[in-house]
């Protein structure tokens, strides 16, 4: 049943772990820092747009529907804050700036998922909706990182 939930729960650990490889990078490691974020802004930017078609529509009917608003909202700003970055390079003082407020935004997001959303669409949803919402999640995730 939960296989919806530890696949999200091991992409949020996969983009904490890049964040902080980023963050920690010298600025003149250029390089490492365009490799590791363009990695991060596609992974996410995949499991955002799973999210988006799987689990939020969902809540959407339920009495959860402000929470699946509100992560809306803040998968709309996290891609601003994405844009806004991919603009600039990465040896820019500002991008680095960016970067860190994106992080922010980003963690925030996770911690109102792990701890909020999900145990509410673990009590919503059957067993039988949770594989199925696994199963379009993993389709629509694949097919937006082989798009990337």
């Amino acid at each position: 049943m939960a296989v919806l939930f530890d696949t999200i729960k091991k992409d949020h650990d996969g983009f904490k772990s890049l964040f902080s490889k980023i963050i920690e990078s010298s600025s003149g490691a250029v390089k490492t820092r365009r490799t590791s974020y363009e990695k991060l802004h596609r992974d996410i930017l995949a499991h955002m747009e799973a999210e988006e078609h799987t689990l939020y529509p969902a809540l959407l009917e339920t009495d959860a529907r402000s929470m699946g608003l509100a992560a809306l909202e803040e998968h709309e700003t996290a891609k601003s804050k994405m844009a806004e970055i991919d603009q600039l390079s990465e040896d820019d003082e500002h991008w680095i700036a960016k970067f860190k407020v994106l992080r922010a935004l980003v963690e925030h997001h996770i911690q109102d998922e792990e701890s909020t959303i999900i145990p509410k669409a673990k009590e919503l949803f059957s067993d039988d909706q949770i594989k199925s919402m696994s199963r379009e999640f993993a389709d629509i995730r694949k097919g937006a990182l082989v798009r990337a």
